[in-house]
């Protein structure tokens, strides 16, 4: 039960807590950061980012199951450097896998 917090801006806090800080995700301009500090028992997890008419599909793994590091990131099969994902709003689905090491 979330009592009083959910009625309060506390719900925002806490859904950004949530989002940029468990999942790792922030967007800052164009450009999406994705930097998990996630519980060690979770293998995986799966976001689905829009960003106009594009859609990212997210999908972050943890085979070794660690907390936070990530070790590599790809866009639709490609490589990406300091793992910064350059957003683009081309109307395409796009895929992004990031691998926790």
């Amino acid at each position: 039960r979330g009592g009083w917090t959910w009625y309060t801006g506390a719900a925002g806090w806490m859904y950004r807590v949530g989002v940029e800080h468990i999942l790792g995700i922030k967007k800052r301009g164009d450009m999406l950061f994705i930097d998990p500090c996630m519980p060690s028992d979770w293998l995986e997890y799966s976001v689905v980012y829009r960003y106009g008419n594009a859609k990212y599909n997210i999908n972050v793994k943890n085979p070794n199951r660690i907390n936070k590091g990530v070790g590599k990131v790809t866009v639709d099969n490609k490589n990406v450097k300091d793992n910064v994902i350059h957003l683009v709003d081309d109307g395409k689905d796009h895929n992004v896998v990031v691998e926790m090491q």
